[in-house]
């Protein structure tokens, strides 16, 4: 099978049977479960940058639809993704998918390249992941949700489970590494220090997430010793802005 035809037979083959054998109706992409007051609406999109180079990309939307918002099912079974209070897979998956063979930020990814060369998937270690991702982490969190109440708890419990300064600093990593080709990037890099509120004690402290993240960013073509060393450079880059600024206020 090409990339895309393996891309094409997991969501044919193992997620819309799982889908229909935990009790979601539906047809296509879009597939939805009657609860007690709401509908559970899972839809399946896929990338519009699908190609042989970056990879088949897809992502579950899963939404909540309260019953007495709902005039007409065809509007549940015509949900195609967005809206207010939309959650992704990565939110159910472990460090919220940055750790997964086939998942990236965005979410699920077949095929594509690394370091130049293109990846071929494992088609049956893929069908186990994926088949593993729903039915023992996101198909057992919905299960429960009845009602807006059940579906509040359960965004609640994984925001208390999830190690939110850990996923902070991996998502920081991705990007730090998948830009390090280039120093005119260090500005942008301090940006995002700032914006998420991180320090460089913060980065040092975490620098042993640098080899699992390596592991896993297939955007980058430099050596280890390359990317440290940009990160060092952004790190001097923080230090003496942040003592610019100290000078700064003293004089004010």
């Amino acid at each position: 099978m090409t990339e895309k035809e393996k891309k094409n037979a997991l969501i044919k083959e193992v997620i819309r049977p799982l889908l229909k054998s935990a009790g979601f109706k539906g047809t296509g992409t879009t597939f939805y479960s009657e609860r007690e007051k709401c509908y559970i609406v899972i839809n399946i999109q896929s990338s519009q940058f699908n190609l042989e180079a970056l990879g088949y990309s897809f992502w579950y939307n899963i939404k909540r639809f309260d019953k007495s918002e709902i005039k007409d099912l065809n509007d549940v079974k015509k949900y195609r993704g967005g809206g207010f209070g939309v959650i992704h897979e990565s939110f159910f998956l472990p460090n919220h998918g940055y750790f997964h063979p086939y998942h990236k930020p965005a979410g699920y990814n077949i095929g594509g390249t690394k370091r130049y060369q293109p990846i071929i998937t494992d088609y049956e270690d893929a069908k186990e992941r994926l088949s593993n991702d729903l039915t023992q982490y996101i198909l057992p969190r919905l299960q429960p949700v009845q009602k807006e109440e059940d579906w509040n708890t359960m965004v609640h419990k994984m925001n208390e489970e999830t190690d939110v300064e850990k996923i902070k600093m991996i998502s920081f990593f991705f990007d730090l590494v998948g830009s390090a080709n280039s120093r005119s990037n260090v500005s942008g890099r301090i940006r995002n220090m700032n914006s998420a509120n991180i320090t460089k004690e913060d980065v040092v402290k975490n620098m042993d997430l640098l080899p699992k993240v390596l592991e896993y960013q297939d955007t980058y073509d430099l050596t280890v010793e390359e990317i440290k060393s940009f990160i060092a450079i952004v790190l001097d880059e923080y230090e003496k802005q942040k003592t610019c600024e100290k000078g700064e206020n003293f004089f004010v």
